[in-house]
């Protein structure tokens, strides 16, 4: 049922759609653990070179005090459609929506860097051409939004990459 969760045991089944999937415990993991919370991974951080590129609506907090919240939606629907649309065009990707921002990354492979770096500030300057057009089209309902304004971030560097959090220790399904 929706919301509800049931502790899992050795040999227990799940049916999604056609599919089956089994529990199956070896017994050093047949005990039952600990409850709180524990480590999500145990994945040994390593350190990449990556370009990332953040594009963000200037001014969005005080345009979205003077328009209805369909229109903040219609937005950040636009906004979001076309840049994300423009970063896997450049080999981007997109890594989190936030707020009025749009946050991509280029992975280097060895001896890529000034490759991906090229096609994160091409990407930039795609996305900026975007703007007259969400202008205009944005703009016929709510003049606010003729005046739309955006910046942009990029960096290249070092950045540790890594898989962390919590979560229940018991296994559950929810």
């Amino acid at each position: 049922a929706p919301g509800a969760t049931r502790q899992m045991d050795d040999g227990d089944t799940i049916a999604l759609g056609e599919v089956t999937l089994m529990l199956c415990c070896s017994d050093s993991v047949h005990e039952q653990p600990e409850e709180g919370w524990g480590d999500q991974t145990e994945i040994s951080p390593s350190i990449v070179w990556v370009t990332s590129l953040v594009a963000d609506v200037r001014g969005f907090s005080a345009m979205c005090q003077s328009i209805a919240s369909d229109a903040t939606y219609g937005l950040m629907k636009e906004v979001f459609g076309r840049f994300s649309q423009v970063v896997t065009d450049h080999d981007g990707t997109v890594k989190d929506y936030a707020g009025d921002a749009v946050f991509a990354f280029w992975e280097h492979s060895q001896g890529k860097a000034p490759a991906q770096a090229l096609a994160a500030c091409r990407a930039a300057m795609a996305q900026e051409a975007q703007v007259g057009d969400i202008r205009s089209i944005l703009g016929r309902d709510h003049a606010v939004f003729g005046e739309l304004r955006l910046g942009w971030g990029i960096t290249t560097g070092p950045a540790t990459l890594s898989n962390y959090g919590t979560r229940p220790a018991a296994l559950a399904v929810v």
